[in-house]
């Protein structure tokens, strides 16, 4: 036997050409003709047993993927119901946060209001303790100054007169201590 361009020729010897060797011959053609016809058979079936497991192959993944899908959408809906009770909570807790903040803008404005007023007063206390002291503290001699409020105490310099408890400037002092 030999190979030449592509094609199998067969070099027969002339003893080849005998009968027996021809039946020989023609036996084992007919028989490789069979086993080729059941190859061919074989092959198909399972070429069909293959397309047949392919389906069902491609049923069972797609089955899978399906309740793998169905799997992570209940997973999801949990979260979202957790997120959305979540939520209602975070709303909730942010009106609160809204009603404190007012009411603490609210008393802050009013406290604000009230130190507005005070300082007012304060102000008013000051005009006031100027007028005292122009009007109750004199210089009855050089260098000697009197309380002319009621306690009638006498000093060197006005800032150093020691005021009696129930004088007006001592009171007003005593006020204006309270209020810082």
């Amino acid at each position: 036997m030999r190979k030449s361009a592509g094609r199998i020729r067969y070099q027969m010897s002339e003893e080849l050409y005998n009968s027996d060797d021809f039946c020989k011959l023609a036996e084992q053609y007919e028989e490789l003709k069979k086993e080729n016809a059941e190859l061919t058979a074989d092959k198909i079936h399972l070429m069909n047993l293959f397309m047949e497991s392919s389906e069902y192959v491609f049923s069972v993944v797609s089955n899978m993927k399906i309740n793998d899908l169905e799997r992570k959408c209940k997973a999801l809906e949990a979260d979202y119901i957790i997120s959305n009770r979540e939520m209602l909570i975070m709303q909730v807790e942010l009106g609160r946060l809204r009603t404190e903040l007012a009411r603490r803008t609210a008393s802050l404005h009013y406290a604000n209001t009230v130190c507005m007023e005070q300082k007012h007063v304060i102000d008013r206390l000051k005009e006031d303790a100027e007028r005292l002291a122009s009007n109750y503290v004199i210089e009855a001699f050089p260098h000697e100054w009197v309380c002319r409020g009621g306690c009638h105490h006498w000093a060197r310099f006005g800032e150093q007169i020691d005021h009696a408890p129930d004088c007006p400037i001592t009171l007003h002092r005593a006020l204006m201590k309270e209020l810082e």
